[in-house]
């Protein structure tokens, strides 16, 4: 009795750690930045690093610096803002679909970023990375931008010499760099990753999968769903079915 009891709050605790701390990481993820692997066990999408409002957009208004307002950061002062910018972060307008940040094709890379005091208030210059300095396709309708710097991925991996051959355990991955295609498990490897969660049961065969994605429509946005089964030792499996709205938009 002892036994199983100690086996399901170890499920218990580990299935709550790892579904508060994905649904905490995506509800800060960037608009239309969510990919889902082809077989639904990897979910891949982008942090928000910061977010603000410009005035004037390259390639559209042919202007050579970002007039902004504070939208998210970790200070109200705009001389911390910008010394948090990092030189190869990215700048992305009007991100309509994953590939407008995967392949760049609404994204400049950032080199530095400056705060200018002018009469008005104060104002952060934007320098993009000249090898990338092609500007903007098309500007955001409500004139938002976004910063951030690379992907993360949630991912079941197989587990290695188990005895059961739909048990796996869930990675984070980070800190990889940024990947044109769709992610996979073999992209990156378990041990490029941190463990999260074991013994999850999925059969490739079934028709839920572990994660899927529905893109934002007018009356709500864009819904992640994640379905994990949590397997025992005892036959006392847990099931886990979460909805996770995603509030940004670009």
């Amino acid at each position: 009795m002892y036994a199983q009891s100690a086996d399901r709050e170890r499920l218990l605790s580990q299935s709550r750690f790892v579904i508060e701390r994905l649904t905490r990481e995506l509800r800060n993820a960037l608009p239309n930045s969510v990919r889902i692997s082809s077989d639904g066990r990897c979910v891949e999408f982008i942090p928000l690093k910061f977010a603000g409002r410009y005035t004037e957009l390259p390639g559209v208004n042919a202007a050579t610096a970002l007039d902004m307002t504070f939208f998210s950061g970790q200070s109200n002062s705009v001389t911390n803002f910008s010394s948090l910018i990092a030189e190869g972060d990215f700048i992305t307008v009007y991100p309509t679909q994953p590939e407008h940040y995967y392949s760049k094709s609404r994204t400049l890379e950032l080199k530095a970023a400056t705060a200018v005091a002018e009469s008005s208030g104060q104002r952060v210059t934007l320098e993009f990375n000249s090898a990338t300095l092609i500007g903007f396709p098309q500007a955001s309708p409500n004139q938002r931008f976004f910063i951030w710097d690379f992907p993360v991925r949630y991912c079941l991996v197989a587990k290695p010499a188990a005895t059961n051959i739909y048990l796996h355990d869930i990675y984070r991955f980070d800190d990889y760099g940024l990947l044109q295609q769709l992610p996979q498990v073999s992209d990156l490897g378990s041990a490029a990753g941190s463990l999260m969660a074991t013994d999850v049961f999925f059969n490739p065969s079934q028709s839920l999968k572990p994660f899927s994605y529905e893109d934002g429509v007018l009356k709500r946005s864009s819904v992640v769903h994640v379905v994990l089964s949590f397997s025992s030792n005892f036959a006392d499996d847990l099931f886990f079915n979460q909805e996770i709205h995603i509030p940004n938009v670009p």
